[in-house]
């Protein structure tokens, strides 16, 4: 960030208590640089830590950077160019110690009618190489009035696919979209994340209620469907973790309960 081209723009680091030595590393810089803001706060998840930043922002714009990858020199400066309500771009992809980088490019699209928007997500949703981008909040630009009129925030606790539901929730108010083919951002594969651990039958139950109110965000035929298959398919997977026959029982009850929403019905009277 510090070597951007473009010197127009403001570092919010939030400090979630780490063993390391890192709160002293960004006290320093934000001590040396007046453009970096520094959070000290316990560890609460991500989506404490980036709301915490949200707060705060002053800038036109909100991106979200993790702390072990990097960005392009003209990160910034494109970002300063860009002119719709949110922005894709795709990423490069690497391994620390391996030389072997894998490019994530996505098609240069753009969309400016709620046909044209959907048409957009859908390819995101579901790209020619199998490779999601839709829901990581680190490839894509996003207006901060949008996000402060709306009041859109992640979803505090959640640890798992909080990143898609706040790009979802955002893109349910955007009048603009664009992906752009420009790899912007480095991302650091790692078999070390939240992605990768157990989640709890009540984590996946969250997840899947959390996956049905997105199908109300939808008017294509094609997204409903695809969203109402992504539900059922988040709540077999709480069912499936359930440990106990109690919890079984209450996550089918559940289900049925869910059975008679207007969303699933929509589905339902489609196919």
């Amino acid at each position: 960030v510090l070597s951007q081209s473009d010197g127009n723009w403001e570092l919010i680091l939030v400090d979630e208590g780490g063993s390391d030595k890192s709160a002293e590393i960004i006290d320093r810089y934000a001590a040396e640089d007046k453009r970096i803001t520094v959070l000290h706060q316990k560890n609460g998840g991500p989506s404490k830590a980036r709301n915490a930043g949200i707060e705060i922002a002053r800038g036109e714009w909100v991106s979200f950077i993790d702390s072990d990858d990097y960005v392009s020199g003209d990160y910034v400066s494109t970002c300063h160019g860009c002119d719709n309500d949110i922005v894709f771009f795709s990423n490069n992809e690497f391994q620390e110690g391996k030389s072997d980088i894998v490019k994530r490019t996505m098609r240069d699209l753009t969309g400016n009618s709620v046909k044209e928007i959907e048409s957009v997500i859908m390819h995101l949703k579901r790209p020619d190489d199998g490779y999601e981008v839709f829901g990581y909040t680190w490839n894509k630009f996003f207006r901060r009035n949008i996000i402060d009129e709306y009041n859109v925030r992640f979803i505090d606790g959640l640890f798992c696919r909080e990143d898609e539901f706040f790009t979802a929730d955002y893109c349910s108010h955007v009048k603009s979209i664009q992906a752009m083919s420009t790899a912007l951002y480095n991302y650091r594969v790692s078999d070390n994340g939240l992605t990768g651990r157990r989640k709890s039958s009540e984590m996946l139950l969250s997840v899947s209620n959390r996956q049905r109110e997105n199908i109300s965000y939808y008017h294509s035929a094609d997204l409903v469907a695809f969203e109402t298959s992504r539900f059922l398919a988040s709540f077999r997977l709480a069912v499936l973790a359930t440990r106990s026959l109690g919890d079984f029982l209450r996550l089918s009850k559940d289900f049925h309960a869910l059975k008679i929403d207007g969303s699933v019905s929509r589905f339902m009277s489609m196919v």
